[in-house]
């Protein structure tokens, strides 16, 4: 049957930065990595996403080994999607960790609960450390699953890669592999293109302290509260405020 675990008190996890609205199973999160971590049962693992004015794509992990990758949303159509995640498998309790692999700049992401049998069983296991990257487009993953030739004719645009949600992973970046061999969890605070004092081209307003303390970066002005405390902070910022001129 296609209906959601409907236990309040067995609701997942979702990594650090989140908003709760009335609805019990409704979450929206924005940040590179934010997600779902839970421990479910069932031979089969479903999801119910939607993502708000566009294609987001998410990473997974089932039982500690990357799963599928799949895109949700389209520009037009923010209709919630039902994503097999995992088939096979044996009947007993599983890790899943859903993670958002696109920045900040994209549409908000809607998480619904678990479908088709998956049952939340209990909270996952916790984190031996808590990680925090406040970065630019080195720490989203821009265009990290592309390739491009170097040097490049700019006349030829078939040797170049421009940036889409596709092959932009969150999952591939150094901050996310750090925090998986560490077995830390991490919040990404970082968007492309943006500095300390000034953003790329010395666009004036394109600054990460100004959504640094959201939940939601441009897209919501309500306070990110802190109750985490992180064991390591890594600024990696600087880069946008220095180039051109």
């Amino acid at each position: 049957s296609t209906n959601q675990n409907d236990a309040p008190a067995s609701l997942p996890r979702v990594y650090l930065r989140w908003k709760s609205f009335s609805r019990p199973y409704f979450r929206q999160f924005a940040f590179s990595g934010s997600g779902v971590v839970a421990s479910v049962s069932g031979t089969k693992i479903s999801v119910k996403l939607a993502s708000i004015g566009g294609p987001v794509y998410y990473a997974t992990v089932i039982d500690g080994i990357p799963g599928p990758r799949f895109a949700v949303g389209k520009k037009d159509d923010s209709t919630p999607q039902i994503i097999n995640i995992a088939s096979g498998l044996s009947d007993s309790i599983h890790r899943v960790e859903i993670y958002r692999d696109n920045e900040v700049a994209e549409p908000i992401s809607v998480f619904l609960g678990f479908f088709d049998g998956t049952i939340v069983k209990t909270s996952a296991p916790v984190a031996n450390y808590n990680f925090e990257i406040i970065g630019d487009s080195l720490s989203v993953g821009y265009g990290i699953l592309g390739v491009e030739y170097h040097p490049n004719d700019k006349n030829d645009p078939s040797l170049h890669c421009p940036r889409t949600n596709e092959n932009t992973s969150w999952f591939h970046t150094y901050g996310a592999i750090a925090a998986r061999y560490f077995n830390a969890q991490v919040s990404t605070v970082a968007w492309s293109g943006w500095g300390i004092s000034r953003g790329y081209g010395g666009a004036p307003d394109n600054l990460i302290p100004t959504i640094y303390s959201t939940l939601l970066g441009k897209w919501s002005d309500v306070s990110y509260s802190f109750s985490t405390t992180m064991d390591v902070i890594l600024i990696n910022l600087k880069g946008n405020d220095w180039v051109l001129n």
